[in-house]
C-alpha cells in the first residue's frame, strides 16, 4: 500500500521550476544562435538540439557546447521548430521567425526570477506526503 501511494503522490505533483530548461535565440551575421540555459542563468551544456523547417523535417541536430550554445545556417528557410532535449526530461521548444528586418530576436531574457511559491510549495507536497506514506506504514507495523 505504501508503494502504491507513493507512486501516485509522485504522478500527481507538478513539475518544480527549478530545473527548468529555456531556450532564446539571436540572429547575427547570417547564422542563427541557440542558447540554452536553466533559470538562474546556468548555461545547459551538452544537450541535444535539433532544427525543424516547418514541414516537421529536421535540418540540422546536434548538442550545444560548454557556454550552452549551438548555431546553424539558415540557408533560404525563415521559420524553424527548435527543441533542446536534456538529461532528466527537461525540454525547451522555440518558434523562429526571421524577417527581412530581423537582426536580433529574444524569446526569453538570460535570468529569470525563480518562481520561489511554486518551488516551496512543491516541496511541501514532497513533505508532506512523506509524512502521511510514513505515518501509515507506522500504523501498519503497529497492528502486526
Amino acid at each position: 500500500m505504501g508503494t502504491a501511494l507513493l507512486t501516485l503522490s509522485l504522478l500527481l505533483f507538478k513539475t518544480g521550476y527549478t530545473h527548468k530548461l529555456m531556450v532564446d535565440w539571436i540572429y547575427e551575421e547570417g547564422k542563427v544562435w541557440i542558447d540554452a540555459f536553466f533559470p538562474d542563468g546556468r548555461p545547459a551544456r551538452n544537450v541535444k538540439v535539433k532544427v525543424l523547417r516547418p514541414d516537421g523535417s529536421e535540418l540540422r541536430s546536434g548538442r550545444t557546447d560548454e557556454e550552452g550554445r549551438f548555431s546553424f545556417d539558415p540557408g533560404d528557410g525563415r521559420r524553424f521548430k527548435v527543441i533542446v532535449q536534456g538529461s532528466m526530461g527537461h525540454r525547451a521548444k522555440a518558434e523562429v521567425t526571421l524577417g527581412e528586418e530581423t537582426r536580433v530576436s529574444h524569446q526569453l531574457p538570460y535570468k529569470v526570477k525563480i518562481p520561489w511559491r511554486e518551488v516551496f510549495s512543491g516541496l511541501g507536497y514532497i513533505f508532506g506526503g512523506a509524512g502521511i506514506i510514513l505515518y501509515l506504514l507506522s500504523r501498519r507495523r503497529r497492528a502486526s
